[in-house]
């Protein structure tokens, strides 16, 4: 029986062999048909994307933080009560909102576009849509003499915040939304100076060059970081959109407005007093009621126009 057994080993471990070189063989096709399927998968999605780019809107718009934070904000009627704000300034936001607050005289927003598409894109030009400016035309000289400010009930001055903190190139424009055919042009460097009250200084902003004079072109996947000045002597409301061109598309596309994320911008007029004060206290801890006569006030504000000198 040995010499039996013993003639088996071989055929026994080469069986064995072949039935394992099979496995991995069956295996190795599996992996290979799984990577293959794999390669498909992926393939039609990057062909979804990018049919649905082409669908699409040719940019995405992101909202930032701008360095810019609008200094003060008044309300219509009168405050007497903070609730909660007298303890903590963390539903400053909320309340400002729940009150209808506007920024006085002058704001800003940021936000970035980029490019989703093959084809070149390129930012012609903003608007504003939907400018309402109640009081711009008189009924009298008298209304014009002696038409107080809509917003002159309670004037905010905010808790401490810091900017955005980013140090990053961005193409700076404006609107005098006071004006009635108002375009968006370049701001001129270093522009808005704050103003003081003590002083009687103004705050100052300077606008330069249409921004159609100098349109934005990206190519897919670039970006460029817009801020944008609001400035009025008037009480208004309105919306901006952008205008982008991309292949065979010609768009308007809205971008939000508001100091706070709205959809719709609001500002309002400076008045020369208000009923009430609302400031932050000493430690910036909370909000506290102050006198408006004797301590609350605004800088007036000064809009000048350069469109000529080619720095602008």
């Amino acid at each position: 029986m040995a010499p039996l057994i013993s003639a088996l080993v071989p055929t026994l471990i080469f069986g064995s062999i072949q039935a394992w070189q099979t496995t991995q063989g069956n295996d190795s096709n599996k992996r290979s048909a799984d990577a293959a399927s794999a390669g498909e998968e992926r393939d039609k999605q990057k062909d979804k994307e990018e049919k649905d780019t082409a669908a699409g809107p040719p940019v995405s718009i992101t909202m930032g933080s701008p360095d810019y934070i609008a200094v003060n904000y008044a309300l219509p009627g009168p405050t007497h009560e903070l609730g909660d704000l007298s303890k903590r300034t963390n539903s400053f936001g909320e309340w400002l909102e729940q009150y209808k607050a506007r920024p006085i005289s002058l704001y800003s927003i940021r936000f970035t576009i980029r490019a989703l598409r093959d084809e070149t894109t390129i930012i012609q030009n903003f608007k504003l849509k939907d400018r309402d400016c109640p009081h711009e035309v008189a009924a009298s000289v008298e209304d014009a003499l002696n038409h107080p400010p809509a917003y002159a009930g309670t004037l905010v001055y905010p808790p401490p915040a810091g900017g955005s903190g980013e140090d990053i190139k961005r193409t700076v424009i404006g609107f005098e939304v006071s004006q009635y055919d108002t375009r968006a042009a370049s701001v001129w460097n270093g522009y808005p100076k704050p103003g003081n009250v003590a002083s009687e200084k103004p705050t100052e902003i300077m606008f330069g060059k249409d921004f159609s004079d100098r349109p934005v072109v990206l190519n897919r996947k670039d970006a460029r970081t817009f801020d944008v000045f609001f400035a009025a002597k008037l009480d208004c409301t309105f919306s901006l959109e952008v205008n982008v061109t991309s292949g065979s598309d010609d768009l308007w596309i809205p971008i939000n407005a508001g100091a706070r994320g709205e959809l719709e911008g609001s500002i309002a007029a400076g008045a020369k007093t208000y009923a009430t004060l609302v400031r932050p206290k000493s430690d910036g801890s909370a909000m506290e009621l102050g006198n408006p006569l004797r301590e609350g006030g605004v800088p007036t504000l000064s809009i000048t126009a350069d469109n000529i000198s080619p720095g602008s």
